[in-house]
């Protein structure tokens, strides 16, 4: 499994803390609001981790990747990693499992645009299985609704 840490503001990082940007550590800089609280410039900051786990199966046409976690500006690069190397395999179909997904933010969602639009340039398709009522509401609400193929497990 593969966990990256993301800080408080979703910025990429490796590590346990960091020093918030804008404002260092200098006298008499500005404080900042980050999450529900002042934090005076130079403070450190608590990090979360956001987990991510791709696997996937092949057979001579379709390749299935199951998502499982968090898919958001830390681990998109994970995702893109592997997603480029299947493309390697030229496979004639791609499904996601996003059974297990538990959150998808801005830049996972502009990685499954871009995957989805390059598989369709290369004449391959490309499929979302088991979407979540939460991930089809981002769909909705972004006017992505009707662009994916989906498939629903009953």
């Amino acid at each position: 499994m593969s966990a990256l840490v993301v800080n408080e503001i979703g910025l990429a990082a490796r590590g346990s803390r960091s020093r918030l940007r804008g404002g260092g550590s200098s006298p008499g800089a500005d404080p900042v609001m980050t999450g529900s609280r002042v934090r005076q410039p130079g403070e450190v900051v608590r990090r979360r981790e956001s987990v991510f786990k791709v696997s996937g199966t092949d057979n001579e046409t379709t390749s299935l990747l199951v998502l499982e976690g968090e898919l958001d500006v830390a681990t998109a690069p994970v995702l893109l990693e592997y997603l480029q190397l299947l493309n390697a395999g030229s496979p004639a179909n791609i499904c996601l499992d996003l059974s297990g997904l538990e959150f998808v933010d801005s830049t996972g969602l502009g990685l499954l645009v871009t995957m989805h639009k390059r598989a369709r340039t290369e004449g391959t398709s490309f499929t979302l299985v088991a979407p979540s009522e939460q991930f089809l509401k981002l769909l909705e609400v972004t006017g992505l609704d009707g662009f994916f193929d989906c498939e629903f497990i009953h």
